[in-house]
């Protein structure tokens, strides 16, 4: 045998070492994602559950504003709102349809009683209890009509 060469028997001693590490490893980082993908669910789920909601729901109106968290023609027409306190003057429930699916759901139902198909449905959406309105525009011109009204 050369210095330095080893023995058959210590290549196949190093061979089942490394394959017992590889294993030990590998259960190891699999158990790991496990726990954090199951910590990771859990966290989101209890995020959800303590979200505060971001509707508003008026029992005695009709009038229903169907807005989504990130949308900047939503943001348009709750600015309107803020800035004129339609809130105070005129009652209305608004629901938020991107998280929430009910609201969603509620949504497509009240457009699809106006001809409005769930792939041409899209928020700022209104529902007066007649009739739909969509856009940011048409929403802030029917405000504007209830609150001469008053």
């Amino acid at each position: 045998m050369q210095p330095g060469a080893r023995s058959p028997i210590y290549k196949k001693i190093a061979e089942i070492i490394m394959i017992k590490i590889n294993k030990k490893l590998l259960v190891s980082t699999v158990l790991f994602f496990v726990v954090l993908l199951f910590a990771t669910a859990t966290i989101i789920k209890e995020k959800e559950k303590n979200a505060p909601s971001l509707d508003v729901i008026v029992t005695d109106s009709p009038i229903v504003f169907y807005f989504g968290v990130s949308c900047p023609h939503c943001k348009l027409v709750e600015q309107y709102l803020t800035e004129n306190k339609v809130a105070e003057k005129v009652r209305f429930s608004m629901k938020e349809v991107y998280e929430n699916k009910n609201n969603a759901n509620e949504a497509f139902a009240k457009a699809e009683l106006c001809g409005i198909s769930k792939n041409k449905l899209g928020v700022p959406f209104l529902w007066d209890g007649e009739k739909c309105y969509m856009g940011d525009e048409n929403i802030i011109n029917f405000f504007k009509e209830k609150l001469n009204e008053k």
